[in-house]
């Protein structure tokens, strides 16, 4: 396969990258396939491949217009958002910036999601419980 001349003034791991990123998008060009993305590890520059399995989450309906709108506004796909999300809070580094917590904020008012963490364990199905 020939390769168009810039990929020669790049290093093996810009090389590699830019020509998947070229692959996926003759591919999604020509044929209409749906590519998913992998993730790059900042820090070395190298893409892990990863799998992924569907499952039957399930998410208070205005948390997840939120979400939905949010992963609009960045580009990416809801799961991938939440991703992104876990892997943050299983290493305690906050996930969004101050920017994406104005956004949120935005969408929570637009959604009427009116859930804060402190209501985190609290939460049941149903009517709302009265507190005696």
């Amino acid at each position: 396969m020939a390769y168009p001349w810039f990929l020669s003034q790049l290093n093996s791991t810009e090389s590699e990258f830019l020509r998947r990123c070229l692959i996926s998008a003759f591919f999604v060009a020509s044929f209409s396939v749906i590519v998913i993305p992998w993730y790059l590890d900042v820090v070395g520059g190298v893409m892990k491949k990863i799998e992924r399995v569907q499952t039957g989450l399930r998410l208070e309906k205005n948390m997840l217009k939120v979400l939905k709108g949010l992963a609009e506004k960045l580009e990416m796909s809801v799961a991938e958002l939440m991703e992104g999300v876990i892997l943050h809070a299983f290493e305690g580094k906050a996930p969004f910036s101050a920017e994406t917590i104005g956004t949120i904020a935005k969408l929570k008012d637009v959604y009427d999601l009116d859930l804060t963490a402190a209501d985190a364990h609290g939460l049941s199905e149903g009517e709302a419980d009265e507190l005696h």
